[in-house]
Parts: C-alpha cells; sequence; structure tokens
C-alpha cells in the first residue's frame, strides 16, 4: 500500500514506470499536460507540484544546459538541481511545454496514473519522498540529498541511514524479490 509520507518501495517504483507505457490520457482532460510527463519529470527531480502547476511563479526553468532552478513554494528559497546528461533535453523540453499557470491540479493527474497503476493512493509527494530516496541510494551523501533535495539534516539523515529501508527488507526476506 502506498503512503503519502512514506517513498515507493522498489517493487512499487518498478510497477509504476511499467504502467507508464500503458497509461491512455483522457483527450482534453490534461489541459496540455501529460500526466506520464509529468509523473516521470516529478520523480526524476523531486520538484513539489506547485511548481509544475505554476511555473511562472516558480520560476522553473533550465539553468544553463545541466541544472533545474525554481523556487520554492512556502520558503521561496531557490532551488537548484543538477540534471542527468541523459536526461537534460527531455527535462528542458518539457520545462519550455509545460503551461505557465494550469487549473488541472497535478494531485488529480498524479492520481490518475497511479490509479492505472494500481495505487490509487499515490500522491506528487510519494514522489518526492521518492525522489529523495532515489538520491540517497545514488549518492549516500547527506549533503547531497540537503542541497539537491531541499530537506532538512534530520529528513537527509533519515533517507541516507535508511537507503535499504525496512519496506525494501520484507520483500527481499519474503522472496519476492531477488536479492542483489
Amino acid at each position: 500500500m502506498v503512503s503519502s509520507t512514506a517513498p515507493l518501495t522498489r517493487e512499487e517504483l518498478t510497477r509504476l514506470l511499467a504502467s507508464l507505457d500503458t497509461f491512455r490520457p483522457r483527450e482534453g482532460y490534461y489541459e496540455h499536460m501529460d500526466p506520464v510527463r509529468v509523473v516521470r519529470f516529478m520523480l526524476m527531480t523531486g520538484v513539489h507540484p506547485e511548481v509544475v502547476a505554476d511555473r511562472e511563479k516558480s520560476g522553473l526553468m533550465m539553468d544553463g544546459p545541466r541544472h533545474l532552478t525554481w523556487r520554492r513554494p512556502k520558503t521561496k528559497r531557490m532551488m537548484r538541481v543538477p540534471v542527468d546528461p541523459e536526461i537534460q533535453p527531455w527535462v528542458k523540453e518539457f520545462v519550455e511545454a509545460l503551461p505557465k499557470r494550469t487549473r488541472m491540479t497535478i494531485n488529480r493527474l498524479v492520481h490518475d496514473v497511479g490509479t492505472h497503476a494500481g495505487m490509487p493512493e499515490l500522491t506528487p509527494r510519494t514522489l518526492r519522498h521518492s525522489f529523495l530516496r532515489i538520491l540517497a541510494d545514488k549518492t549516500h551523501d547527506i549533503d547531497d540529498v540537503m542541497r539537491y533535495g531541499g530537506c532538512s539534516l534530520a529528513v537527509a539523515v533519515r533517507y541516507v541511514r535508511t537507503a535499504d529501508s525496512e519496506r525494501d527488507k520484507a520483500f527481499f526476506e519474503g522472496g519476492l524479490l531477488p536479492k542483489g
């Protein structure tokens, strides 16, 4: 079961990514926003849903060829995240094609994709936590998780310490996923 405050397990993440290829949005329903691209973007960058919904207010843009910048909704602190070279062209194209402002809530869009994947409880917050988890798994560096994830020291420590979380451990011990 998906929790909005916990990251997706590897099994849930695999299921979500596999379902993105078969998701077909209702025509004209998403105001020129492709739900699959929005979910992938949020999962790969950790951007808050408010930033995606109001690109103009948040200042979401590519800063040079390798970084994505935006203002956090509550604190107005500038975030600057390096973008993996493999996805830089895709991220740049996505940001430029994103409407300046949309009435369609990102929550609804993510919920529709999650329902298709068999995870109706999926929220943008879940995607953000999953980004932090992936970041911690990749870097194992508290400073990087704090800087690029835009989180506090306590949250960064929690993610780095639980890079191999108990939720995943249960999957491995239960024999549901291969070890390694």
